[in-house]
């Protein structure tokens, strides 16, 4: 179950909350600069933007899995440490005001962390019977167990619709040109269904520079093309990254020797602690199942349940656990003893 994004969107929230403390507390020692960095950092955007992608997240393992107690579970285990009853003290926005000092600013932000760890309250459950009532609502409702018609006004604009909104959503977090061409094409199939279901079709606009959609052309005229010059441009620098990049060519007849998988598994782990590997863009992996599910192919074995398989191994004899290096340690020893030393 993948929690990257769940923990991200926490993170955020406390670090901004930590931020919030220090401006209000610690002012004086704040220079220009730095002020204005967390003001970008924390811009109330930032806070939808880690959210939605939360959500998304959340709903691919509501697809994955399909099972509202392994959700539940997921969601605990995310946000159980973040949960607080949230408490409107009237002298917080008093003193903010009363300073004058970014206050615009602060109140807004106040204003996000407190909506967000009511958030996290919600998720974790920890209020009344009525709020796990409306969380198995909430969570049915994402899997579409039963879906209601949208009655919402097509007219008000979608934000998530304005490009300038997804270029933002895209730029503004750490993401491959793969993951950020998915989202792209993603928005677009979301816009031309909706597109589908609730717009107008004029078949008589003469107008070869407009939608033949009446909505469309009012709210988003340019979202489709904006998006397709998008995705041919992410297209393109994915096309110069593989250029670039070697192909790593998969053996077509290699695999682990026989009861030595799980000694396999060890030395990648600690390969991956010791930070041995890195992605296409030089920064350290941040996924190890990832990383050992992609040996795992290589090697024509299944290592997904590696976690499962060291902590066994580390349960049983301390020596044995340890054999595999003391064995790799021999055979480097070995080998610098065979190999010719240079002459002085």
């Amino acid at each position: 179950m993948e929690k990257k994004k769940a923990l991200a969107y926490k993170n955020f929230v406390l670090e901004a909350e930590k931020a919030f403390t220090r401006i209000i507390t610690e002012k004086e020692n704040l220079d220009r600069k730095e002020l204005n960095s967390l003001k970008r950092k924390f811009d109330p955007d930032q806070f939808d933007n880690m959210f939605f992608d939360f959500e998304d997240e959340l709903k691919e393992n509501l697809e994955k899995y399909n099972n509202l107690q392994y959700i539940k579970s997921y969601l605990n285990l995310i946000f159980n440490d973040a949960c607080k009853f949230t408490i409107k003290q009237n002298e917080i926005a008093y003193k903010i005001i009363a300073d004058d000092f970014e206050m615009e600013f602060l109140l807004k932000l106040y204003e996000n962390i407190n909506k967000q760890i009511e958030t996290f309250n919600f998720l974790c459950e920890i209020d009344t019977d009525l709020l796990k009532t409306t969380l198995n609502q909430y969570l049915t409702g994402l899997l579409n167990l039963e879906e209601k018609p949208n009655e919402e006004d097509q007219t008000t604009t979608n934000q998530s619709f304005i490009f300038k909104n997804l270029k933002k959503e895209i730029e503004t977090v750490a993401m491959s040109n793969n993951e950020k061409l998915t989202k792209v094409q993603n928005r677009l199939y979301d816009f031309l269904q909706w597109q589908k279901e609730y717009d107008t079709y004029n078949s008589w606009n003469l107008n070869p520079d407009e939608s033949n959609y009446e909505i469309t052309r009012e709210l988003y005229p340019k979202f489709e093309d904006l998006c397709n010059l998008e995705i041919k441009r992410l297209e393109d620098l994915i096309k110069s990254d593989d250029i670039h990049t070697p192909a790593i060519k998969k053996p077509s007849e290699m695999k682990v020797a026989s009861k030595k998988k799980t000694e396999v598994m060890k030395i990648l782990s600690f390969m991956y602690d010791l930070k041995l590997f890195t992605d296409l863009n030089g920064k350290p992996l941040t996924n190890k199942q990832n990383m050992m599910e992609a040996f795992g192919e290589f090697l024509n074995e299944d290592f997904s349940a590696y976690s499962t398989s060291l902590t066994t191994a580390k349960g049983g004899d301390y020596d044995n656990f340890f054999r595999i290096f003391e064995d790799l340690k021999s055979a480097a020893k070995n080998y610098i003893e065979k190999e010719p030393q240079s002459k002085k």
